[in-house]
């Protein structure tokens, strides 16, 4: 079959590169729950604006370094952009004092997240056949979890060896470097081919219905979706001790890690709606039972659970916007598809801070609960318009 047939080489080369930036930022986001509430005193509602701010600052940028890849020939100097400004931007963490420079060091970092998201999705898009697309996102959302969980276990070590956390954060700096040095000798200068056909016109991406649809869904995913750091942060209010906090993330990606290139294989063979579907009916039962109980047996479960849901849906939506995207406006579309996703988490993140501040735990899961019960029934009622273009 096509999609059993091995990936273009620059699927594993943006792979590896993926995989050293997350050992880095998930080493640090394994602690940096607690660093934040525990050391620099903010809320949960604080907690919630410095990573939504941030993410909203990624996908603001994504949109516009999407546009730039679609008009530049070489979409390697802004993916090297993006990726040197993110490892640049992590000894401020561990120099934060307050709100205000933990706010500038995550925005730092989340602009050259922006950066680099859209063109290295849009040359992955334009280099994979339409058979392998699954696959191919399934196989670097993979490896990038292979960095967001071996990156916990580095903090853990770390920690284990009677760093501080301050020093530990600092460390996280290194596997960023490997990533930027990794490009640099590896990632061709120029991967895109000649186009072969006249480019889509701008006003092309947002007018297929089948991609608006997408956006939609996308938006009802991520206020469904919250921040794993919610899940990190009452695992340390119940008294887990702060150098076990990583294992959570530990769980999570490595069920992510394992399933994700699976996942990507089974939509390359099935609808890809029905993966999606699956991937959001994993995480409405996950938050009814979050807000049934938030015991710590049943936040490893949900940890876990949380590894499934995100294994059936980031590589298939991703597939997904590639499979609707015209030709020649992948980096226009995977823009709009950020914009779209960090806008809706900025929100999802600023309204469960403050429900769990104000309403408590339960209201708040069951607020996500919500959510997800309405993207799934649009993801149900939009089946006639996600299937792959002939």
């Amino acid at each position: 079959m096509p999609s059993e047939t091995r990936l273009p080489r620059l699927v594993y080369i943006l792979g590896w590169i993926s995989l050293f930036m997350d050992l880095s930022t998930e080493a640090m986001h394994s602690i940096l729950p607690a660093f934040m509430v525990g050391v620099l005193g903010l809320s949960a509602s604080e907690m919630g604006l410095v990573q939504g701010l941030g993410e909203l600052t990624a996908t603001l940028l994504q949109r516009l370094s999407g546009q730039l890849s679609d008009r530049w020939k070489n979409r390697r100097d802004l993916i090297l952009l993006g990726y040197s400004l993110s490892a640049l931007s992590k000894p401020l963490f561990a120099c934060a004092t307050g709100l205000g420079g933990l706010l500038f060091a995550q925005m730092s970092d989340r602009t050259g997240k922006g950066l680099r998201g859209a063109p290295r999705n849009a040359m992955l898009a334009a280099h994979v056949p339409a058979a392998q697309r699954g696959a191919a996102f399934g196989l670097r959302q993979g490896m990038d979890t292979v960095g967001a969980l071996l990156g916990p276990v580095l903090m853990m070590l770390m920690l284990t060896q009677h760093l501080s956390v301050r020093l530990a954060l600092g460390l996280c700096v290194i596997p960023a470097l490997l990533c930027v040095l990794l490009i640099r000798v590896a990632l061709p200068a120029d991967p895109r081919p000649s186009p072969t056909v006249a480019p889509a016109r701008p006003a092309a991406v947002a007018s297929s219905p089948a991609f608006r649809r997408l956006l939609l869904i996308t938006a009802g995913l991520s206020l469904a979706r919250f921040s794993e750091s919610f899940l990190i942060l009452d695992l340390h209010d119940q008294g887990l001790a702060l150098a076990h906090l990583p294992w959570l993330m530990v769980v999570m990606n490595g069920v992510y890690a394992l399933l994700a290139l699976p996942a990507g294989r089974l939509s390359d063979r099935w609808p890809r709606q029905r993966v999606l579907a699956a991937s959001v009916l994993v995480l409405l039962c996950t938050e009814l039972l979050l807000a049934t109980s938030s015991s710590r047996a049943v936040l490893w479960l949900a940890a876990a659970l949380w590894g499934v849901h995100l294994a059936l849906s980031q590589g298939v939506l991703q597939a997904l916007i590639a499979d609707h995207s015209p030709a020649g406006q992948q980096g226009r579309a995977f823009g709009r598809y950020a914009l779209v996703q960090g806008g809706a988490l900025l929100l999802g993140n600023l309204a469960l801070g403050e429900l769990i501040d104000h309403a408590g735990w339960s209201l708040a899961m069951f607020s996500a609960a919500l959510w997800a019960a309405l993207t799934l029934l649009l993801i149900q009622r939009s089946s006639h318009l996600m299937q792959a273009p002939t």
